[in-house]
């Protein structure tokens, strides 16, 4: 992909045709920071690999299967609870409260057999090829909220291994790598996302890739009332074009 005029026409319908927000962002249970902490020390502590958790029913909708054998991790749960205060008149006031307890109801990835299919594969780009061009090395997804679709640090980049959509959520995080963090680019957070997102979706167009609605849905999300300026915007197809041609087979 050039930069011509089809390129900047792509972004621009990006940035005003309308889209969705995708459902993998809400399949999983987002759990509280104090949560994910214990679910962490729970899984290192058995052994296990650090992976998405969801609970029995949760899995069982997925079409997961908990292993025999297996003992739940420990979440804490709310709980509604009545309460009657009784006034001086005698009369009885029922009050709601919500309290927390601890209850072993949930597993991680480690620990259900669930069919992993593959996207696939791209016969003129590959991505295994793309990432040895560009030096960058796929590490293992290590998160126990199971909506994060990928993330990328200075080690690499993760991509969830139940996600949607796994070659654009790829192509998203190495154009957040090459963008943002390997310049280390002080660029707002919001802007990163836009510029990923959009990197991904002309990737994803070229290669005849599903996800176009979400992919608007999501840049029109992080891009708000803002408008995209011309210097994300050459960042965009300069990322786009260098992602493609470490691909081409």
């Amino acid at each position: 992909m050039k930069y011509n005029v089809e390129a900047v026409e792509l972004i621009n319908k990006f940035l005003s045709e309308p889209g969705i927000i995708s459902k993998c962002y809400s399949t999983f249970t987002n759990y509280s920071i104090m949560n994910g902490l214990a679910l962490m020390y729970q899984i290192r502590g058995r052994g296990l690999a650090l992976g998405p958790c969801a609970s029995f029913a949760k899995w069982k909708a997925q079409g997961g299967k908990v292993k025999k054998g297996e003992k739940a991790l420990w979440v804490n749960v709310p709980c509604k609870v009545k309460i009657t205060d009784k006034k001086v008149n005698e009369e009885e006031d029922d009050k709601v409260i919500t309290c927390f307890y601890w209850k072993p109801c949930v597993f991680t990835l480690a620990q259900v057999d669930i069919d992993m299919k593959p996207e696939p594969v791209q016969t003129k780009w590959d991505k295994d090829k793309m990432l040895k061009e560009l030096n960058i090395c796929e590490i293992p997804f290590e998160m126990v909220n199971g909506n994060t679709q990928g993330y990328s640090c200075e080690k690499g980049v993760a991509i969830n291994p139940l996600g949607m959509h796994k070659t654009r959520t790829l192509v998203h995080e190495v154009a957040h790598y090459l963008l943002h963090i390997s310049k280390k680019c002080k660029t707002e957070p919001a802007i990163k996302e836009v510029e990923a997102e959009l990197t991904s979706a002309l990737v994803g167009y070229a290669l005849g890739l599903d996800g176009a609605d979400e992919a608007r849905g999501y840049v029109q999300h992080y891009l708000g009332s803002n408008k995209l300026t011309n210097k994300s915007a050459l960042r965009v197809l300069a990322c786009a074009n260098k992602i493609l041609k470490a691909g081409n087979c």
